[in-house]
């Protein structure tokens, strides 16, 4: 049981450092967004995905982990939680486990946080493109024209 839970705290810690990498990107990607730096904005998103990536193979390691331990406490995988673990160990681990999976859980709040922030910024950037297109629309009669010269069909709004 000691080297699963060992291994458990190893998972957890790797995955609060790549929620860290994570939580970088999505910062930097709010500043591309405010910068409207279209590169950086790729770039950031990459990293994002890379890492969500390296966060599911995480998970997966994790969720293994946790039916081993279900199996050997002859519980349901479903009733085994982290705190459940915590309160039933002994030693450093107890509170290793506790403090990475604050860690995480800090996170994850943080994560979630920066990506409402962008979600709106990406919203507000949107609703300024719309608002630019139907500006020039309007300024045009209605009309958009081809490289050729003749109208387009309408296209419906944009």
């Amino acid at each position: 049981m000691t080297n699963l839970i060992n291994d458990l705290i190893s998972v957890l810690e790797e995955e609060s450092e790549i929620y860290k990498l994570l939580i970088a990107a999505s910062k930097g990607k709010k500043a591309a967004i405010i910068a409207n730096d279209l590169s950086a904005i790729k770039e950031a998103t990459q990293c994002e995905f890379e890492c969500v990536g390296k966060i599911r193979r995480l998970e997966k390691k994790r969720a293994d982990i946790m039916k081993d331990m279900a199996e050997v406490l002859n519980e349901k995988e479903s009733n085994i939680t982290i705190s459940l673990l915590a309160d039933n160990i002994k030693g450093p681990e107890s509170e290793k486990l506790r403090r990475t999976a604050s860690n995480l859980k800090q996170s994850l709040g943080e994560l979630a946080h920066i990506n409402d922030v962008n979600s709106a910024l990406i919203n507000r950037a949107l609703e300024y493109i719309d608002f630019s297109v139907n500006v020039a629309r309007s300024s045009m009669g209605g009309a958009i024209y081809a490289l050729d010269g003749s109208a387009c069909p309408d296209t419906g709004g944009l």
